[in-house]
């Protein structure tokens, strides 16, 4: 590492061949697209390190995707509006770099003197060179120094924004020429509002900040569009879900329907099995079928009297078969009957006979 601002020696960078090429790429540019990059770099850097510490924490992986999508949003929101506090957003450093060049170059042109040409628009006299180095986009930056032998694409030096830089480059390559202008046609170049017209406007998105008015508007269009484009999407997404709703509300209903008719099926069976189950009941009691609307107290009294009926029977069929065994004992039994006829021919008990 060299002592002088911390500039690194050619042997201290890599000789890989991206990073080689990188550099060549960074090194071809022209200061303006170099101050671009590097603006909209360091505020992508700083949302990308500020969304990757809130997607870590406990409340952002718990969320669902809308509000998640909506917690990124405004972290972005919110670092770059921070930036562009503080002015070091991508928007105010374009706007910087653009009156300091324009500040410079009009430095430089109200120094010289120009022959035979005016300060008007449609100047059109001979080139004329003035005695100090006309004030160049690059030469805002410091001079370039270019070393053979080396390393290819290691930059001796660099610094940006007022401080001096130097590329290094192999034998093979070298930088374009940067043609040099004359006083009118530097006054020609430069816009009386400060802004240079040689370097055309760059479109920056609506995060990194606008620096005028025409982008504005368009940043504005743009969102708009963009929010446009994802209600949309939101109200198709929502219509499609709705649909998939009502279908499955329409099958539940079907299914509703069918249970209800189930329901109908299994209370006939219930009434026709309840009804068959009372005959067996009725029968193993020994009744007979009886209506299940009657009541209760009147089967039972029924079955009661069918009971003390069927006791009487049997009595009286005891009886009968004591009477037939009496007969059946001959005369010696009917000598010693108990019984004697009467007048009427019926049996009366003879109190005298000794049994």
């Amino acid at each position: 590492m060299s002592a002088a601002a911390g500039i690194k020696n050619p042997q201290d960078y890599s000789t890989n061949p991206n990073t080689v090429r990188a550099r060549l790429r960074k090194a071809r540019l022209d200061p303006f697209t170099r101050v671009k990059e590097q603006a909209l770099a360091q505020d992508s850097k700083a949302v990308n390190r500020a969304i990757k510490i809130r997607s870590d924490t406990e409340s952002f992986l718990m969320a669902d995707p809308n509000t998640r999508r909506a917690i990124l949003e405004g972290v972005e929101k919110e670092v770059l509006e921070r930036r562009r506090a503080r002015g070091c957003d991508a928007a105010s450093k374009i706007k910087q770099f653009q009156e300091s060049a324009a500040a410079n170059a009009e430095g430089a042109s109200s120094g010289g003197s120009v022959d035979g040409t005016d300060d008007t628009d449609d100047a059109t006299g001979a080139v004329a060179v003035t005695d100090t180095a006309p004030v160049t986009p690059d030469s805002l930056f410091g001079p370039a120094t270019h070393l053979s032998g080396d390393i290819p694409g290691t930059p001796v030096s660099m610094a940006v924004m007022g401080s001096s830089m130097a590329v290094m480059g192999s034998s093979s390559f070298a930088p374009m020429p940067v043609p040099h202008l004359s006083s009118s046609q530097q006054s020609h170049s430069l816009s009386h509002d400060g802004r240079v017209s040689m370097v055309q406007e760059i479109s920056i998105h609506d995060h990194h900040g606008n620096y005028n008015d025409a982008s504005q508007s368009s940043t504005i269009t743009q969102q708009l569009q963009r929010d446009i484009a994802s209600d949309a999407m939101s109200i198709a997404n929502i219509q499609s879900q709705l649909a998939a709703i009502l279908s499955e509300f329409e099958g539940l209903k079907r299914h509703v329907e069918a249970l209800n008719n189930d329901l109908v099926t299994v209370k006939s069976s219930i009434v026709a099995q309840d009804a068959r189950l009372h005959r067996i009941e009725c029968l193993n009691c020994g009744g007979s079928y009886v209506p299940k609307d009657m009541s209760m107290d009147k089967v039972n009294r029924i079955t009661r009297r069918i009971q003390t009926l069927a006791g009487a029977v049997a009595d009286l069929a005891d009886e009968a078969t004591e009477i037939a065994n009496v007969i059946k004992t001959g005369d010696k039994a009917t000598k010693t009957s108990p019984f004697k006829a009467d007048a009427n021919g019926g049996m009366d008990i003879d109190i005298n006979v000794q049994l």
